[in-house]
């Protein structure tokens, strides 16, 4: 791309911002009072106001009423307003949970087909596992991830599986699509997902979900340990598996969430 290209690519994003917060002044406006206000070319308008419009920011209300926004930008923005009232919100149960098993606690939330963590408690011991705040990571081999995938509606799920890549980190990442949503299936059966060492070798993992009042899951934690340390321990990783259902149970009542999705 030329650098005259980029910065039209550039300008047309500001406009296109713009109109949208022109609209969430005024409300519904037609092609040519957004022109005598912006004075952007109608041309120009139309064309942003389509694209908007197809991507679901904008409507048409009428031939002649013009556009108003939707409640999209309202949708992500409160999402995120949701996800930092988790992280205050959780602070007490990730603190609860690293007390009680000396592991490393971690809360993410999903984006796309991708884990980010918000936040994490590590382990006193020597041995320290998971991963830093704000660090992305596949969702599909991770506790965390297949909490969160496990527990949303049907229709989110495939939408996010049709063109979802899997690679092998591991020899026990799992790199099939059917073989995943068994494993989902599995999880969602069970009220909580297991990761067994499929994203970094030796380091395994037991996640629960956060559901909201809505009744969507919004995040999930975990108990993040090494595997060696447990392998002839089998109670105290099922211990574990009570452990994080129990707090992320708390944490959805918390959030208003009365449902009865987790078996513990």
């Amino acid at each position: 791309m030329t650098k005259e290209k980029r910065n039209q690519s550039v300008f047309s994003v500001i406009k296109a911002f713009q109109i949208l917060e022109l609209l969430n002044q005024k409300g519904s406006l037609t092609i040519s009072q957004i022109h005598s206000t912006l004075h952007f070319n109608k041309s120009t308008i139309s064309r942003l106001l389509n694209t908007l419009t197809e991507l679901g920011y904008t409507q048409k209300i009428s031939r002649n009423a013009g556009y108003v926004n939707t409640l999209k930008l309202f949708e992500m923005g409160n999402r995120e307003v949701e996800r930092l009232g988790v992280r205050r919100m959780a602070q007490p149960y990730l603190k609860h949970l690293a007390c009680e098993t000396k592991e490393t606690i971690n809360l993410a939330v999903l984006s796309g087909m991708h884990l980010i963590y918000i936040d994490k408690i590590e382990s006193p011991d020597a041995i320290r596992v998971g991963y830093g705040s704000s660090k992305r990571i596949p969702a599909y081999c991770t506790g965390l991830g297949k909490a969160i995938l496990a527990f949303m509606s049907k229709e989110k799920q495939e939408k996010l599986l049709v063109n979802a890549e899997f690679v092998r980190f591991t020899p026990t990442t799992i790199t099939s699509q059917k073989l995943f949503k068994k494993d989902l299936d599995e999880t969602k059966k069970r009220g909580y997902a297991y990761d067994n060492c499929e994203y970094e070798e030796g380091l395994a993992c037991v996640a629960a979900p956060i559901i909201n009042a809505g009744g969507e899951v919004i995040a999930s934690i975990s108990i993040a340990y090494p595997r060696a340390r447990y392998v002839n321990n089998p109670e105290e990783e099922q211990r574990f598996a009570h452990l994080i259902c129990t707090a992320a149970r708390s944490l959805s009542l918390d959030l208003s969430y009365m449902g009865d999705n987790l078996i513990f």
